[in-house]
């Protein structure tokens, strides 16, 4: 497995050709280039809790995959206040349930949000394509040290701004998508998916396509099926499908420590990687395939986002390769 070398632009020269960033297709870091946020120097345990400690948050498990499988639809949830979590995120011993993951905090405590400033990276673009979030707002993740986000992918731009802690990140092209080994679903397992009981006209749909493929060999049957879909689908049909896998599209291989023998094809990915620290700022293209793990108690902002002009790089058949690519007869 060979690495990317990954693209590092310092601060100053990153401003003078901000504008050139509109057409992006590829990961870099720009380094220091949130470094005169306020919230840098400030956001320490004890200020979190002065400014912020009686909003509500909601907690979550610091790996939101085991068994080969994305834990997002089971997992455990409990909604607190930050003042009677923030203790445990920063202790060494943190308990498995105490990660606040893409959390609104910022926009509900203005006090907070004042410590940020939007980069200027993001003056010409516009809102997601996809009915995610609902708004263009800044989401904050703090987690204790080993907060895992396993591999996966989103259908926007990403900028992400480390403020406390270092992260490891690594990330693969869309392009090698077929050496992830995406987590499946087939389709009689979508039937119990609480997702599907109120899109039954989508479940309808793989279900009828599924029946003619099932007399054929068992590989052939799988790519058969993933080509019909890519010519059935309407483009409604793409979007609520991807709004279902947004929760559940992690990979099975383990992106930082591979299991060869059970993901021999991950050897032949050239991932970038990187450690964020303080200040920096990350960009991940949309559908690119990213891996975080917390080194240290880390706080982490960060805007999904869509220019103008997307970039030609992932064409809508790749995107839809992506997507169908968790499907299985």
């Amino acid at each position: 497995m060979l690495l990317n070398s990954f693209k590092h632009i310092e601060e100053i020269e990153a401003k003078r050709y901000y504008s050139k960033f509109n057409d992006l297709n590829t990961p870099f870091v720009i380094r220091g280039g949130v470094k005169n946020w306020k919230a840098i120097k400030s956001w320490s345990k004890d200020y979190l809790m002065k400014m912020a400690g009686d909003y509500s948050v909601d907690i979550k498990p610091k790996a939101d995959y085991a068994e080969g499988k994305s834990m997002r639809e089971i997992e455990e949830q409990k909604t607190v206040r930050l003042k009677d979590t923030i203790d445990l995120i920063f202790d060494k011993n943190s308990p498995n349930v105490s990660y606040i993951r893409e959390s609104d905090l910022l926009s509900r405590c203005p006090s907070l949000a004042e410590d940020i400033v939007e980069p200027i990276y993001l003056t010409d673009s516009k809102p997601h394509a996809f009915p995610r979030t609902g708004s263009f707002d800044p989401k904050i993740w703090i987690g204790p040290e080993n907060t895992i986000a396993q591999l996966h992918w989103d259908p926007e731009h990403n900028f992400y701004a480390q403020v406390v802690g270092k992260k490891k990140v690594i990330i693969l092209s869309p392009n090698e998508s077929s050496l992830t080994y995406p987590n499946l679903f087939s389709i009689t397992e979508l039937k119990n998916k609480e997702f599907f009981t109120k899109n039954k006209n989508l479940l309808y749909k793989l279900e009828m396509f599924l029946e003619k493929f099932l007399l054929e060999e068992d590989q052939g049957r799988h790519k058969a099926f993933r080509e019909q879909l890519k010519k059935e689908l309407t483009k409604s049909d793409v979007s609520l499908l991807c709004d279902f896998l947004l929760e559940v599209n992690n990979c099975d291989v383990n992106a930082e420590t591979p299991d060869f023998l059970l993901h021999p094809k991950f050897n032949e990915t050239k991932p970038f990687e990187v450690i964020l620290e303080p200040g920096d700022l990350l960009f991940i293209p949309y559908f690119w395939y990213h891996y975080f793990r917390s080194i240290e108690p880390s706080i982490s902002v960060n805007w999904f986002f869509l220019p103008k002009k997307l970039s030609n790089s992932i064409s809508q058949g790749q995107q839809l390769e992506i997507l169908l690519g968790h499907l299985t007869s």
